[in-house]
């Protein structure tokens, strides 16, 4: 019992060594998470780092509004005087906050409904994917202005819009892959 667990051990830390020698051959994919966890630090450790408060104005110097670069201020600053950086590195928060959640809903949404429609077949897989087929016939970009315009545009429905319109793909995806395995031996056994 214990060399089989020992020897899966073994082949799952191969197989996770073998992953990242193939993604350290990659040039683009390495440079991409380089970009990603930069992004990330600098948005998780913006209260820290930032070196102005992103949201105070600076209303009584004539010379803040507008601000070019300069050694005070790196990125310039706005119409209202605020730092230009500090409010990047606060935004970066809420695109990425914004970002893995929306990502997280398409991914449920996706799951589940590809998952029932890839399993089951029959009536349940139609009516899934005709559903999924109609709203792949809409305009995306155009659907989520609408809905933004009637709900508002917070940052939960902005969250919400981009979620509930993202999982399609995903639907299809993963009802692929249960109709390539749902008949393969080792299912049916």
């Amino acid at each position: 019992m214990k060399t089989k667990i020992i020897e899966k051990l073994k082949l799952e830390t191969e197989n996770i060594i073998g992953f990242w020698k193939r993604f350290k051959k990659n040039k683009a994919a390495l440079l991409g998470l380089f970009i990603f966890l930069f992004f990330l630090i600098v948005a998780i450790t913006s209260p820290l780092l930032a070196p102005y408060d992103p949201f105070d104005m600076n209303l009584h110097d004539p010379d803040a509004p507008l601000n070019p670069p300069n050694s005070d201020h790196l990125l310039g600053t706005d119409a209202a005087g605020r730092d230009l950086l500090s409010r990047l590195m606060y935004g970066a928060r809420t695109s990425l906050f914004i970002g893995f959640l929306s990502t997280g809903v398409s991914f449920a949404i996706g799951i589940i409904l590809g998952s029932i429609a890839g399993y089951y077949g029959g009536m349940p897989d139609n009516i899934i994917m005709r559903f999924v087929d109609t709203f792949l016939m809409l305009p995306t970009f155009f659907l989520i202005l609408i809905i933004a315009s009637v709900f508002g545009s917070n940052i939960w429905n902005v969250m919400w819009i981009l979620g509930l319109t993202g999982w399609p793909g995903i639907t299809r995806l993963i009802r692929g892959g249960f109709l390539s395995v749902k008949n393969m031996d080792f299912v049916i056994a």
